[in-house]
């Protein structure tokens, strides 16, 4: 993933790293390339022409140093050249020998040398802990406090350019206020509902002039796909590997007025066989069938389970997957890796704690709690959009043993705001709550803690040795919390989730029931109580 820039003078030659999120791109040869564990890389092979290089069958067995194998498939990227892209996840040598119909693709063999050394440090791809199953961790171990970000339109920022400029100083500043979950459309074509007539055209990024497919989403032309997009769509999920995001790739959508091919047909089949391919040796990617999957009439559950089969079978990576409906997926769970629910429900702890009680061997992801927080236009209002409720129900989500996403109005759909620095104060974006939110359970480990009734009011979250922490809403002046009984020392203190300050640290002695006051009326806090060990 490496360009450089070379500086020769007599003695002296400098070489220094210019574009660190870029793909390794590298021909096929019979040596060994050299990468990082989790690094991708894309080896080209060249082909004469074809009548459908769509359809070439085209793939490579990796061999791991330990003997392990994947049948990784490859993908056509134009210009008579396939691609197999490749991320390995242990050290030490992998061969790989190519199998296709395309007899110069045919039975090509190589070599990649991993290092010990993660690429960037990263961690890996997302996944599951028998463990820990309502929880998620890196590959390597590492626990990963899922905190989601909707973006739809990304994938159309900056098309068309060279660089992502734009979008990298945004996701920078994204992942900089603890976001690592961002939750985006492959693509999406114009929003269904009514447009906020004070939305600057700069801002608009509805009915874009490019497509998936050849021809535009008003006349497609569904027998071939369009690889500038693709390469396009590249950049974005390299962008946000770069920064440590999770892509959580929505596959389709039904509600944003894209011209999809009918369902079941090559067409289709080819659009969604291609995007499994091309993206799954990227760590940071999450499969999502569809967003909304059942909401609207479009498909069948039948349709979503046969999507599944066909990620399963073609992904070697073995990437999470899940369903943007929480009726597929509760009545589907073997089939997807964690629950999606979208729920708007006022009383959401108690459906959160209710649902993860049912499902104790997957992790819940409330990817839609109808909070979405006002910005500079009125796009989606949801039922709560002041920055203290979205903030609030991320909380409730969370004290219910759950995964949640943060939505702003300024970007979660068509209407893209970047700028955000330049707008009045109180139309700005308040990201930095959820940094205080994911520094809190990064303190105190979200995957180590459980939800339980050790509140006569607000909710609490145990971590069975000693720690307890309760979400004080803002209608409450106290809190009564009920502790096991001890003589050992307690210590109690404030966490301030507006602006991520704690109080300084009070002992206290048992008590059947204590009251505790919160230092300042008219605002959620947490109370942190820790039982001397």
């Amino acid at each position: 993933m490496k360009k450089y820039l070379h500086t020769i003078t007599l003695l002296l030659v400098i070489v220094i790293c210019t574009n660190l999120n870029a793909i390794k791109k590298e021909k096929h040869k019979a040596s060994a390339f050299n990468i990082n564990k989790w690094e991708v890389i894309d080896i080209a092979f060249k082909s004469g022409e074809s009548q459908t290089p769509f359809e070439t069958e085209f793939s490579a067995i990796f061999t791991a140093p330990d003997g392990s194998k994947q049948n990784i498939p490859g993908f056509y990227n134009g210009n008579n050249t396939y691609v197999i892209r490749f991320s390995g996840k242990q050290s030490g040598l992998y061969t790989y020998k190519t199998t296709s119909s395309h007899a110069k693709l045919n039975n090509k063999k190589g070599k990649l040398l991993i290092s010990e050394q993660a690429h960037k440090n990263h961690h890996g791809g997302i996944i599951t802990h028998p463990d820990k199953p309502q929880h998620f961790f890196y590959e390597d171990g590492t626990p990963y406090f899922l905190m989601g970000f909707e973006m739809d339109w990304l994938f159309a920022l900056d098309y068309g350019k060279p660089k992502l400029d734009t979008a990298q100083v945004f996701i920078k500043r994204v992942a900089q206020n603890g976001f690592n979950h961002l939750v985006t459309n492959l693509f999406a074509y114009d929003i269904k509902w009514e447009r906020d007539a004070k939305i600057k055209p700069e801002h608009d990024f509805g009915s874009p002039d490019f497509f998936p497919f050849a021809g535009n989403n008003t006349n497609p032309d569904f027998s071939t796909l369009n690889i500038d997009f693709f390469n396009h769509f590249d950049k974005v999920v390299e962008l946000l590997d770069d920064n440590e995001i999770v892509a959580h790739l929505m596959i389709y959508v039904w509600n944003k007025k894209v011209n999809w091919p009918a369902m079941n047909t090559p067409e289709d089949d080819r659009f969604f066989d291609y995007v499994i391919k091309r993206y799954q040796a990227f760590p940071n990617v999450v499969w999502d069938i569809s967003k909304e999957a059942l909401a609207y009439g479009r498909c069948t559950p039948e349709y979503v389970s046969e999507r599944i089969e066909r990620a399963r079978n073609l992904d070697a990576f073995k990437r999470l997957l899940t369903v943007h409906s929480y009726r597929f997926c509760k009545d589907n769970p073997d089939l997807v890796d964690f629950m999606a629910t979208q729920n708007w429900q006022t009383e959401l702890y108690q459906f959160t704690q209710r649902e993860t009680q049912k499902h104790p061997n997957k992790p819940m992801f409330n990817i839609e709690h109808g909070g979405y927080e006002r910005g500079p236009y009125h796009v989606f209002a949801g039922n709560y959009d002041s920055p203290e409720s979205c903030l609030h129900r991320n909380y409730i989500c969370a004290f219910g043993g759950a995964y949640s996403t943060y939505y702003w109005q300024g970007c979660s759909w068509s209407i893209i705001v970047t700028n955000t620095d330049a707008l009045p104060a109180h139309e700005q974006p308040m990201m930095h709550y959820y940094k205080h939110f994911t520094q809190l359970f990064q303190k105190y480990p979200f995957h180590t803690f459980t939800p339980t009734n050790k509140a006569q009011s607000g909710f609490c979250l145990t971590n069975n040795n000693g720690t307890y922490l309760y979400l004080c809403p803002s209608a409450n002046s106290s809190l009564t919390i009920k502790l096991p009984k001890t003589d050992k020392k307690i210590t109690t203190q404030w966490f301030n989730p507006l602006t991520g300050e704690y109080t300084a640290p009070v002992q206290i002695k048992w008590e059947s029931y204590r009251w505790c006051y919160v230092p300042k009326t008219g605002q959620d806090w947490i109370l942190i109580a820790e039982v001397e060990q």
